[in-house]
């Protein structure tokens, strides 16, 4: 739980491939880690789709935050759907120049 330490917000997929998560026989149990982070005093949630977490990510990012993806592959090409995200969120609320 002390690597969430610095972290405002925390949001955990699923396991993909739990076969290939296994650490001293145990898969990691998600609901377990969510408990122990909320433990901190920290607002950590359970999100599996990929888009889902965009959104969420989305409407809760503000300007200067720090935003760290941890995964061990692609994750549903999460980082180019959070940038293009986080893109058009600015691009509406940029007040546009004539």
């Amino acid at each position: 739980m002390e690597a969430f330490a610095p972290a405002d917000y925390v949001i955990v997929a699923g396991v993909f491939a739990t076969e290939k998560a296994v650490e001293k026989g145990h898969v990691l149990d998600t609901e377990q880690l969510i408990k122990g982070i909320a433990d901190q005093n920290k607002p950590a949630s359970a999100i599996s789709d990929v888009d889902e977490i965009v959104k969420v990510v989305v409407s809760e990012a503000r300007s200067g935050d720090v935003i760290a993806i941890m995964s061990n592959g692609g994750f549903g090409g999460i980082h180019e759907k959070l940038l293009i995200a986080l893109g058009a969120r600015k691009a509406r609320s940029s007040p546009r120049q004539v």
